[in-house]
């Protein structure tokens, strides 16, 4: 039977090691200092799911600490119980290699109050046994206690910036991983199609690595080309015209068909605002609010139709659909 890691391309083509790893060359520098000086623990910040943040913290903690390495979900496991019984019980002990352990915790956004306040004290006490690597989406949220004894690392701009050679060289890599996906899966493609895909997901790999196995799901004949790319890009007029004249069925028939590609749409509204929005309105501001709010939520509601279903009301609300 497959693993889960085999079966969901987002994690059977995630980078596993530096050499496969997407970013640009001043940033994978910065990731060689990191696991050759090995005196930080890491925050990875991103405002945007998808950007390699814990793939990245997976590639480190292997080449640190091999399989001493404990990962845990900060949305799952958020308790001070976590905390004291895991964490505390892992770092306390040395590695049986002479290695540094790596404790990695994934969404700690999510994390407590109290288990930042114990964490914050194991990170000083066993500062020679372990290292501890944190990523998350609203650095907002993080204690600055916990901030402070941290490298705090922004991804928003690890490919580059806009127009620069970096982040053309980071979209050629990009490129190049999914001609490989579709090759070895048998799946024809127009290469201008998937151009297209790389340039409006290359911040969120994560999710392009899924946008493609839907592609091949759905596509009756296994080819990328244009009538496949309508089906899966979420682009949302059609939904936002449904908005706009508050017709609410085919809206929820939409999030009940793509709500597992939750993050996509998120992105899409983001990247898009001047293209669904008078940009022009006072309300626009409040748009912002609005996308950061409900994509909290549905990061940490176990049902993500749900507060999609609430995005959708909240925006309608607003009147600033075009």
């Amino acid at each position: 039977m497959l693993e889960m890691k085999d079966w969901v391309w987002a994690e059977r083509y995630r980078p596993k090691t530096l050499d496969e790893y997407i970013c640009s060359l001043e940033f994978k520098e910065k990731i060689k200092n990191w696991i050759s000086k090995n005196n930080s623990h890491l925050l990875f910040e991103s405002s945007c799911p998808g950007s390699g943040k814990t793939s990245l913290a997976k590639i480190i903690a292997d080449k640190v600490a091999g399989n001493e390495v404990l990962f845990l979900n900060s949305s799952m496991d958020t308790g001070i119980d976590t905390i004291r019984e895991k964490v505390a019980n892992f770092v306390s002990k040395k590695s049986m290699f002479g290695n540094m352990r790596v404790v990695i915790m994934d969404e700690a956004d999510q994390i407590s109050d109290k288990a930042s306040d114990s964490l914050k004290s194991l990170i000083e006490r066993f500062h020679s046994n372990a290292r501890f690597i944190f990523t998350c989406n609203n650095i907002l949220k993080i204690s600055d206690p916990l901030k402070d004894r941290c490298e705090v690392v922004n991804f928003n701009s690890i490919h580059g910036e806009p127009g620069s050679i970096s982040r053309k060289e980071a979209a050629v890599a990009t490129l190049k991983l999914c001609e490989r996906i579709l090759t070895e899966n048998e799946i024809k493609y127009d290469r201008i199609v998937l151009i297209q895909l790389v340039k409006r997901f290359l911040s969120d790999t994560f999710n392009l690595r899924s946008l493609i196995q839907f592609l091949y799901q759905n596509t009756r004949d296994s080819v990328l080309d244009e009538g496949a790319l309508k089906k899966a890009v979420f682009e949302l007029t059609e939904i936002f015209k449904h908005i706009k004249e508050k017709r609410f069925a085919p809206v929820r028939e939409f999030i009940a068909i793509r709500y597992q590609y939750w993050q996509q749409i998120y992105t899409e509204i983001y990247n898009n605002v001047d293209v669904y929005f008078n940009i022009k309105s006072t309300k626009i501001t409040a748009l912002f609010e609005v996308l950061a709010f409900h994509q909290h939520m549905t990061v940490t509601s176990p049902n993500k139709e749900i507060p999609l279903c609430s995005l959708f009301s909240a925006i309608s609300g607003l009147d600033i659909i075009k």
